[in-house]
């Protein structure tokens, strides 16, 4: 009895096991099926624009081979080639009458650029002729002309003043990241400028709870602002809460994240670089667009250097090109309060817990003439997917990978275009800061990844 006890409890075992593989397996059969539908609508968006490229094409051709036709008949034209035939029969190729009147004409260009001073200097490096017996002494004083287009050499120095900003933080377990991301604000930020807005939507992790009552109880003149959820409401209406509580900007920053040196000022910089920015997102290691050195990759700090040392080396190597995209990422994202006054806020109803709600936020501000730019002197380390792991009910699993699903749908619907203009901002806009960073990383000298904080891919 004892034997056959442990049998169906092995039996009992093995059928669990099975039924979490079978989910597992009909996730990512979805999951596939839905990339396969997302494949097939660019497809057919690519034919339609393809055959509109070709009807352009074909539009251009007509049109030069008119204006080729026009110009070809044009007076203008017609003395161009006759003045040709005439200086070909008097002074043909290759002759002596033709390297004189070729000398002659770049005289004449060179006088009217530089003067008779560089007709000098250039017969004198061709033929090595000194002119300093030609230089005639005089009494009179030269004054020296003054030349407005020089620039000075007084330094520039580019007035920045800064703003207060709301850091808004959702908190759902993962302690270890959250403490490790609350000590890099604590060594990177000013909170007496700046507000902490730390929300917990409900952790199951009794730590967090407790580390987040600690933290209100020593802020020690720290601006912080903690707050507990009475129940789990999810990353949108967390996230709504926190930006409804500050009255300035607001940077949305998530609790598994490391921040880096001067962080919110160079972001501040990047929001108010350009007009009609509404975000401004950080460089940063994760699978997204804005990863480096490689987008859309895990990417491991690089050259052997830690996340301080690869984040001071980006800032140093920057151009403050501020790329733009087409929508920021919400691991860490700056966001305008004038922008959020007029196109409110995420909307908790379409995206439900979370998941793309950041995206479809940004595109409504980009059709109505607001850029999102990437603050390319900045980086800051996101380990990801922190909140989505610490579940562990198989079933609650599976109702969160379909509603990331649902929610990509619905993004779909509501931007079909987005897919289209990641790729062209990826070819046209970042492709030149991805290749500018590689390039002064390989001169570095050889790359070796660093152990430090690495994370396999999930």
């Amino acid at each position: 009895m004892y034997e056959k006890q442990q049998i169906e409890a092995e039996l009992i075992k093995i059928e669990s096991n099975s039924s979490l593989e079978r989910m597992e397996l009909e996730t990512r059969r979805k999951w596939f099926e839905a990339e396969k539908q997302q494949v097939m609508f660019e497809k057919q968006q690519t034919d339609a624009e393809k055959q509109q490229i070709e009807a352009e094409r074909d539009r251009l051709l007509h049109e030069l081979m008119g204006f080729q036709k026009e110009l070809s008949n044009s007076l203008s034209w017609t003395l161009i080639r006759r003045y040709r035939r005439f200086k070909d029969r008097i002074a043909p190729l290759r002759s002596r009458r033709r390297v004189f009147y070729e000398m002659l004409l770049k005289s004449i260009k060179v006088f009217h650029q530089e003067g008779m001073k560089g007709i000098f200097s250039r017969t004198k490096r061709k033929l090595r002729f000194h002119p300093a017996y030609l230089q005639v002494s005089s009494r009179l004083k030269k004054v020296k002309p003054v030349n407005f287009q020089v620039e000075s050499t007084v330094p520039v120095t580019h007035c920045f003043t800064k703003k207060p900003v709301g850091i808004v933080m959702p908190v759902y377990n993962g302690y270890e990241y959250l403490k490790q991301c609350v000590e890099s604000i604590f060594r990177c930020t000013d909170l007496t400028t700046h507000t902490l807005i730390m929300i917990d939507d409900k952790s199951t992790d009794q730590r967090v709870t407790e580390y987040l009552h600690k933290l209100h109880e020593e802020r020690n003149g720290r601006k912080m602002r903690i707050l507990f959820n009475d129940a789990n409401t999810g990353f949108v209406k967390t996230v709504n809460k926190g930006m409804k509580l500050s009255p300035e900007d607001v940077v949305i920053l998530n609790s598994d994240t490391l921040v880096t040196k001067n962080w919110m000022d160079k972001l501040q910089r990047a929001a108010y670089a350009k007009p009609r920015v509404a975000t401004a997102t950080p460089l940063s290691n994760y699978m997204t667009i804005n990863g480096v050195p490689k987008p859309f990759q895990y990417n491991p700090v690089p050259g052997g250097m830690d996340i301080d040392t690869f984040a001071a080396f980006l800032e140093s190597v920057s151009l403050r090109y501020y790329p733009e995209i087409p929508a920021g990422v919400g691991f860490c994202m700056y966001i305008k309060q004038d922008v959020l006054r007029q196109f409110g806020y995420f909307d908790d109803t379409k995206f439900e817990k979370g998941y793309a709600e950041e995206t479809d936020f940004c595109m409504r501000t980009l059709k109505k003439g607001f850029v999102h730019v990437i603050d390319d002197a900045t980086y800051i380390y996101h380990v990801g997917g922190v909140s989505f792991e610490s579940v562990q009910d198989p079933e609650l699993l599976k109702e969160k990978n379909i509603m990331i699903e649902r929610n990509l749908e619905t993004l779909r619907t509501l931007h079909p275009e987005y897919s289209l203009l990641v790729e062209k901002a990826l070819r046209d806009k970042l492709a030149p800061v991805h290749n500018y960073i590689n390039l002064r990383l390989a001169l570095l000298g050889e790359n070796i990844e660093s152990a430090l904080c690495y994370r396999p891919k999930t």
